[in-house]
């Protein structure tokens, strides 16, 4: 918040000297925004003066963005030839937010940085300094609001409570951290960010349209209790932010990246056998594994057999879910524990497949039986890749049937029924009414898929034979060959 205050000082000071400020236009009214929710943070907001934060970055746009300023510096042809609407730039009614302006934005963005690279010339260094400071001061207005909703939101979820706005630890979406301290309690930590397609900190992009998809997996995964306590509150239907609860809340909480040595970290190798047991003593060369002598040391050891019972469990949620960017990635999960919790995978982040379909089919379950398919887990810490790739598939399944068959089943069924009521409710919301056309059949298609994949995986692991597996193989290589004797690598195993 420091770094955004100064940005704001400096543009400020900077920009009002450059350009006049023109007046009292503007398409988005932050002021209805900062009162529509009071909190004790904010006696006085910013957003209550004329003109509001927006109305001063749209007017600095139609100042600054007027085709002769341009051509001043860059010449008549080069600036036609970039064929953009220059009155649609200069027009101050038309909000900063604008899809049409946040584009034009980027794309003058990408053309200014090219010609920097062989322009140098003091005016030229002006012009493409003035576009940079208005994008940064667009930037702070998107954060500044993000802090005005976000401080609303959790001023009426902890109405004695006291909130402190802190700095976003990582990651490229805009997005901040909410403090809560309340009398006699420990302070509560929510990690506050755009969606997925949102807006990044970095740039001006227009954001896209919530995919309530995404809102669905961030309830299945509290639900499971795999996730963390997960918040939605919102602007409009391109600026949803979700908010989740600090992962170690009630306990501690390490990232598999420090146990399995990516961070570079001293006494890593110690937090990974707390957690993996022996099974950090695996080369992390395949073909140097001995599983005969793996299996009979982890067969009795609590910490190896836990490990394996978590990650099997995520590798299921992950496929069932068409889920990426999580396991194979070390930054976005690790494990909980407590003193009354043994380690427990919990996920911070993770992407949602890009798909059109859904709907696991055999292609899917062959992936789990190689313990690749889409994932590519060959290439993973050598704890993960022995667990879900290199050990013998029928130990592999049969840990899964377990998994399945003893309580993960119906824990995801009853999961995937409350978070789409959930989203539901949500959307039900006015500001969302106008999106329904498109949101709602993403919903519908994504609730039925999942109770697809739920019973379609369990069905197959109950079907699965060694013997089965043995005729898949043969068909496999027969199928990957195909009518003309080509081999296509891509495919993982055999249809039915």
């Amino acid at each position: 918040m420091i770094r955004l205050f100064f940005l704001k000082t400096i543009c400020t000071i900077f920009l009002s000297s450059t350009f006049l400020v023109a007046s009292q236009h503007d398409q988005t009214d932050d002021a209805t925004v900062a009162s529509t929710f009071q909190t004790p943070l904010r006696p006085v907001a910013i957003t209550e003066v004329e003109p509001t934060p927006g109305q001063f970055a749209s007017n600095l746009q139609a100042q600054f963005f007027k085709k002769e300023n341009f051509i001043a510096v860059l010449g008549l042809e080069l600036v036609d030839s970039w064929e953009m609407d220059w009155e649609q730039l200069e027009n101050p009614t038309i909000s900063f937010t604008d899809p049409i302006r946040a584009s034009t934005m980027s794309q003058l963005h990408v053309r200014l940085a090219n010609l920097a690279r062989k322009r140098t010339d003091e005016s030229f260094l002006a012009l493409r300094s003035r576009f940079l400071l208005i994008r940064d001061q667009i930037m702070v207005v998107h954060a500044d609001r993000l802090d005005i909703l976000a401080l609303a939101y959790f001023s009426k979820l902890f109405p004695n409570g006291s909130l402190t706005p802190k700095t976003k630890l990582g990651g490229v979406q805009l997005g901040e951290r909410i403090i809560v301290a309340q009398a006699g309690q420990p302070p509560l930590i929510y990690h506050v960010k755009t969606h997925s397609a949102g807006r990044l900190s970095s740039n001006s992009t227009a954001a896209k349209v919530i995919n309530p998809q995404e809102l669905m997996v961030y309830h299945i995964l509290e639900h499971t209790g795999i996730g963390c306590q997960s918040h939605f509150f919102e602007r409009s239907p391109e600026d949803v932010y979700i908010a989740t609860l600090d992962a170690g809340a009630g306990g501690s909480f390490c990232l598999f990246e420090v146990m399995s040595g990516h961070l570079g970290r001293g006494g890593d190798e110690s937090v990974g056998r707390r957690f993996a047991g022996s099974l950090m003593d695996i080369s992390q060369n395949p073909s140097q594994l001995d599983q005969d002598a793996i299996e009979a040391t982890i067969v009795g050891e609590p910490a190896a057999q836990n490990f394996i019972h978590q990650m099997v469990s995520l590798d299921i949620i992950t496929r069932i879910f068409r889920l990426h960017d999580l396991l194979n990635n070390p930054g976005n999960f690790g494990f909980f524990e407590s003193t009354t919790q043994a380690p427990a995978v919990r996920v911070i982040d993770f992407r949602i497949m890009d798909k059109e379909i859904f709907e696991m089919d055999w292609r899917d379950f062959g992936g789990f039986l190689v313990g690749n398919g889409f994932y590519q887990y060959a290439g993973s810490h050598r704890t993960m890749r022995y667990v879900i790739h290199d050990r013998p598939r029928q130990l592999r399944v049969e840990v899964a049937r377990n998994i399945m068959g003893r309580g993960l089943m119906e824990l995801l069924r009853r999961a995937v029924e409350q978070a789409h009521q959930d989203v539901l409710v949500y959307l039900s919301q006015d500001v969302f009414v106008p999106c329904h056309e498109d949101l709602m059949p993403k919903i519908r298609e994504y609730y039925q898929a999942s109770l697809h994949n739920i019973n379609f995986f369990w069905e197959e692991l109950q079907k699965w034979t060694p013997e089965d597996d043995a005729a898949r193989e043969a068909e496999h290589e027969k199928y990957r060959r195909g009518s003309t004797g080509s081999l296509n690598s891509k495919v993982t195993t055999s249809p039915k």
